[in-house]
């Protein structure tokens, strides 16, 4: 005899289960407020949040190490190291720092060897915006609903904002 095993032996499905709450509570949507951003700590958004500004505003390193042109890092491979002279073709960076001009990736410090006379040696390429961050074209949205107290994060994105749409307390 074959014994057929059921995991959820009640379980209803979506449809029954949402009758099941709005019969017993109703269809209690809490209605909208608009606060002072500071106030919104705690609160549910009612609305999405667009950030007015791209944070940060250049491109930046995404962490310590040589900021290169890619370009000027391909084919390097271990078996074909490849030099880099500090101060034209390679420059250190920290995480969050801007990036010089006419650079587009970032090395890690680890997989930078020190070589003489002013030169670091690579053995693998960096490819365009790897471990860089640019500004992005559309900011960012907080979707809804979000239910967390405001993290530093959510702090930073709605800072251009002096009031947000919260659900009401109840």
């Amino acid at each position: 005899m074959v014994h057929k095993r059921n995991v959820y032996p009640n379980m209803k499905s979506l449809e029954a289960a949402r009758h099941i709450v709005l019969e017993a509570f109703g269809d209690h949507t809490p209605g909208m407020e608009v606060v002072p951003t500071p106030e919104a700590v705690g609160r549910v958004l009612a609305e999405p949040v667009a950030a007015r500004l791209s944070s940060p505003h250049f491109h930046a390193a995404a962490m310590d190490g040589i900021a290169v042109r890619a370009t000027d890092t391909f084919g390097a491979h271990p078996s074909k190291p490849r030099p880099l002279t500090v101060g034209q073709t390679a420059f250190y960076v920290n995480t969050g720092h801007v990036l010089p001009p006419r650079t587009d990736a970032v090395i890690m410090i680890e997989n930078v060897q020190e070589g003489d006379d002013g030169r670091v040696v690579i053995e693998a390429p960096a490819f365009p915006w790897n471990r860089a961050e640019r500004p992005i074209a559309i900011p960012p949205r907080i979707p809804t609903p979000r239910r967390r107290p405001a993290s530093a994060g959510f702090s930073a994105l709605v800072a251009a904002a002096l009031r947000v749409f919260m659900r009401i307390k109840p």
